[in-house]
């Protein structure tokens, strides 16, 4: 007697709740970015974006300009632990005159995002991690609108899975990358064109 292991596919793909799916993969995000977020406190290290450190310094900076701080004021236990973020303090001081830096471009704008985040919720770098993680998903969401719109309901669900647990999206998705913000911006603009309005001639 044979065991009968075959799987309809498209059966599957057509019973998947989208919702739980979309969950799921949140879920998993922020327990690995928990764990991850504490590695790097422990480490100094942030091994999966070097960059992270600087964006984290200088949302720093921005939140305690934010709260009212006198940049002349800073001491030594506002400023980050680590030797490069005090050296960003240092030069910010120095660069700004005191003051707040300016926003020249997407960059400029990302660190406002991250001040302002911590600001909210207080210095703890897991929430710009969240908030990557919410703009990750919600990019992944949009196209599988646009594709559930425009090439059905199946290949919208198979790009669905592939999305949400693609293994490069779901460990870039929790670091402090500033790529996430211009992504969200793009897929939300396609989704209103292509995929989410339906527009109604007057």
């Amino acid at each position: 007697m044979r065991l009968n292991i075959h799987i309809d596919w498209h059966s599957w793909f057509n019973r998947l709740d989208y919702k739980k799916a979309i969950l799921i993969a949140f879920l998993l995000r922020v327990i690995f970015a928990s764990v991850y977020d504490i590695g790097v406190s422990v480490a100094g290290k942030d091994v999966l974006l070097p960059d992270g450190g600087f964006y984290s310094a200088m949302g720093r900076y921005i939140q305690l300009m934010l709260n009212g701080n006198s940049a002349f004021r800073i001491t030594d236990d506002m400023a980050p632990r680590d030797t490069q973020g005090r050296e960003i303090f240092a030069s910010m001081i120095t660069k700004t005159k005191g003051g707040f830096p300016r926003v020249e471009n997407e960059t400029g704008a990302f660190l406002y995002i991250v001040g302002i985040i911590y600001f909210l919720f207080g210095y703890f770098p897991i929430f710009v991690r969240l908030f990557n993680i919410v703009l990750s998903l919600s990019c992944v969401f949009f196209i599988f609108r646009i594709a559930g719109r425009h090439f059905g309901e199946t290949p919208a669900k198979i790009f669905l899975i592939i999305g949400l647990f693609l293994p490069t999206q779901f460990v870039y998705s929790i670091t402090l990358s500033k790529d996430f913000t211009r992504m969200f911006i793009v897929c939300f603009i396609l989704w209103l064109i292509y995929g989410g309005v339906r527009w109604r001639r007057a």
